[in-house]
């Protein structure tokens, strides 16, 4: 099994709600019908409204995943993670019970890196390691100058 943090998921050929990449939800939510579109509540739950009846239907609940030591799981690449021993075992449920988190739909999680200030915070090192290098090549010139003197 794989695990992803990814919220950004679409309906794939085969009916079935998946990730951005294709890979099918578990436990699987099947979308079938005209649905104008699909919502997903703060519980999980996952509803749709038929473009042919005009009626709001349930297609199955979201369920969230929380581990021991998530800083432990193995990155596969394109957001997904597998399970390690260091992880520990998954610990599954609705959104927002037994500690698990909640959905914000429409909402999509952000770096939490703050760009403006990371490129201010890089210059300023740029310009601290060119000044200590200055104030080398001053010394270096300083003492050159002196055995210059001496010699």
């Amino acid at each position: 099994a794989t695990y992803t943090r990814a919220g950004h998921f679409r309906i794939n050929d085969e009916g079935y709600l998946a990730t951005s990449d294709g890979y099918r939800l578990s436990p699987p939510i099947s979308i079938d019908g005209d649905i104008d579109s699909v919502r997903v509540s703060g519980d999980g739950t996952v509803w749709g409204k038929n473009s042919q009846t005009g009626q709001v239907e349930e297609f199955g609940r979201l369920q969230l995943t929380k581990f021991p030591d998530p800083s432990a799981l193995k990155p596969i690449g394109n957001g997904r993670y597998v399970q390690t021993s260091s992880s520990g075992n998954p610990t599954w449920g609705a959104p927002g019970t037994g500690g698990l988190g909640s959905i914000a739909y429409g909402q999509l999680e952000m770096s939490n890196v703050d760009l403006v200030s990371e490129v201010v915070n890089q210059t300023l090192a740029q310009r601290g390691a060119e000044a200590n290098i200055k104030s080398i090549q001053t010394g270096n010139e300083m003492v050159g100058s002196v055995l210059d003197l001496v010699e």
